[in-house]
């Protein structure tokens, strides 16, 4: 049986997983937002290439992004910032 202060532990941990769960979420879905915006509407496999960036790529793209004026060039990021 778990003491208290384990529980705790557990339970602190848990809720800080899913607090940076929500705010990566959040970060793709304003970068995303961001992008339909400066370059127009862009494919579900662009989404997903997207949604699978690790958060600290995330944070790049969201600074980047700027820079962009089509499609192409969110493409070509990608494709330079893949694992």
């Amino acid at each position: 049986m778990k003491t208290m202060q384990e529980i705790d532990t557990i339970y602190r941990a848990e809720m800080n997983r899913a607090k940076q769960e929500g705010q990566q979420e959040g970060q793709i879905d304003l970068i995303l937002r961001q992008l339909t915006r400066r370059v127009g509407s862009h494919s579900i496999d662009l989404q997903d290439r997207v949604r699978g960036l690790p958060f600290e790529r995330l944070k790049t793209l969201g600074e980047d992004l700027i820079d962009f004026s089509q499609t192409e060039d969110l493409v070509s990021w990608l494709d330079r910032h893949q694992d």
